[in-house]
Order: C-alpha cells, then structure tokens, then sequence
C-alpha cells in the first residue's frame, strides 16, 4: 500500500494529500474515522465486484448450455460471497473466470 503524504502550507495546515478524502470528518472520534475508512473499502470491494458480476450475467441467460452455465455459476457464487471472506480490495482474492 502506497504510503499516505500530507501537503502542508506556509502556516502548517494540510492544504492536500494523497490520501482518502477525509472531509466531514472533523468532529469524528478516530474509532468512528476508522469505522468510516473501512466502509470505504469495503465499497470499493464492492464496486469491483458487481463490475465482475456484470461482465457474466450473459452466462445465466436461459439459452446459455448448462455445462457452461455451471461453471459461471460457481464463479459467480464466489463473487457473491467474496465479502464475507474480505474486506478490502488491498486483501481480495479474486477467482479466476471461467474460459
């Protein structure tokens, strides 16, 4: 993971970074600020996921052969539950598609 840079200006207030946006979060407690940081995460992973799902919902289609249809249909149950397993993309195992 690429490490987190603050910018400060003349008067040493962080003006940037090329970290999360963590606008809003003044009045957190940094349990909360982690609780939100990890949400964000678990998002992403999210996002990436359906983005898996979506280029393989052609192979549940009704006219797709069932050997064929199996074999996605594992995959896809994997994709389903990969947040369960982790919540991160940092940490994802993705499975490989199906040929």
């Amino acid at each position: 993971m690429e490490e987190i840079k603050l910018i400060y200006n003349d008067e040493g207030i962080i003006t940037g970074s090329n970290g999360p946006d963590l606008s809003g979060f003044s009045d957190l407690t940094q349990d909360q600020i982690d609780i939100k940081i990890q949400e964000n995460k678990l998002q992403s992973l999210r996002l990436q996921r359906n983005s898996l799902l979506q280029e393989t919902d052609w192979s549940q289609l009704e006219d797709v052969p069932k050997v064929l249809k199996d074999k996605y249909k594992e995959y896809r149950q994997y994709l389903r539950d990969i947040t369960i397993t982790f919540s991160s993309l940092e940490d994802v195992v993705f499975p490989v598609k199906p040929e």
